[in-house]
């Protein structure tokens, strides 16, 4: 009787851990992030100075991109980047919930 006892708790046990799944860190947090495209091309191409709502995020190279920065999602954002000449380029962009959404500068 003990063996079975034993191993109904055994079998208990492993279905019930084998069912828990973790939730996806962007799900947790309420989080989306957002990557920024540098699309300069030619030889006038230069890096952009890459901001999110004022704050420095990165320099990107043509053709390049910026890292992933997760943020708070269903907020607004603005992107902005300048080139070393001073040209200027800015978008506003709604994050959504574990949503990657690259913004391309530069055209």
């Amino acid at each position: 009787m003990k063996k079975i006892f034993f191993g109904f708790l055994l079998t208990a046990t492993l279905l019930s851990t084998g069912c828990v799944t973790e939730a996806d860190p962007c799900e947790t947090n309420n989080e989306g992030y957002i990557v920024i495209k540098n699309d300069m091309t030619g030889i006038d191409a230069e890096a952009l100075r890459v901001e999110i709502d004022g704050v420095y995020i990165s320099d990107v190279a043509p053709g390049g991109e910026s890292s992933s920065e997760a943020r708070p999602a269903g907020v607004s954002y603005e992107i902005k980047g300048v080139s070393s000449s001073g040209a200027t380029f800015i978008k506003n962009i709604t994050v959504e919930e574990c949503i990657e959404d690259v913004v391309s500068l530069g055209l």
